[in-house]
């Protein structure tokens, strides 16, 4: 047979203009989910990520140690990636999310409660980088299964490009405003706080894949 003619495409920056217009006219509610998950749960690993060698610093401990103990996070996410292979099909996309995103964050909330203790503050370090590598090898699946095939690269990716936007701005809001005015253990309750908004809205306005 005759192949079908290839409809004309926008290029430039009509189509970024119109991939933007497309995934959120397909359905608000699920870019909105999109969107919300990734920012929030982007927003604690980055400000975490960034940030941790500068508190431990500022708690006392040695800059080898410090950063040490950044490592120690990403060392542990790795069983935390093994995690989420092994429950993404059993338990489902959702559960994973809905249940190691806070946990992520949660775990932020004691670190900074149990800071006077170095013992008990690497082991919160290692719980934060557990969780948090089991829930976003999981968001990434999930983000992607939300949209039909000819929406889905956008869809990610405009997810993903909204975090990334946030996140530059974090590390410098978090240092010179969150962590100064606020406190440690209120900025990372508020942080909490949102990811909890994120996986609810999750919850109640977009199925399962």
């Amino acid at each position: 047979a005759a192949p079908e003619p290839t409809p004309s495409r926008r290029r430039g920056l009509g189509a970024l203009g119109e991939q933007l217009r497309m995934v959120w006219v397909f359905n608000p509610r699920i870019t909105g989910v999109a969107w919300s998950l990734f920012i929030t749960v982007m927003v604690v690993y980055y400000a975490a990520l960034s940030w941790m060698p500068s508190i431990l610093r500022a708690q006392g401990m040695g800059e080898v140690a410090a950063f040490a103990s950044t490592t120690v996070m990403n060392a542990v996410g790795i069983l935390g990636v093994i995690t989420s292979v092994l429950l993404v099909e059993v338990v489902g996309r959702k559960w994973v999310i809905g249940v190691a995103g806070p946990c992520a964050a949660l775990s932020l909330v004691v670190f900074s409660l149990v800071m006077g203790s170095p013992t008990a503050a690497v082991a919160m370090i290692a719980v934060f980088g557990f969780f948090a590598l089991v829930v976003i090898p999981v968001m990434y699946a999930y983000v992607s299964e939300l949209y039909p095939t000819e929406l889905r690269a956008s869809g990610f990716g405009w997810a993903s490009s909204s975090s990334r936007a946030v996140t530059g701005f974090v590390p410098l809001i978090f240092g010179s405003l969150l962590w100064p005015v606020l406190g440690l253990p209120l900025t990372f309750t508020l942080m909490a706080l949102l990811v909890f908004a994120a996986v609810t809205f999750m919850a109640l306005g977009a199925p399962e894949t």
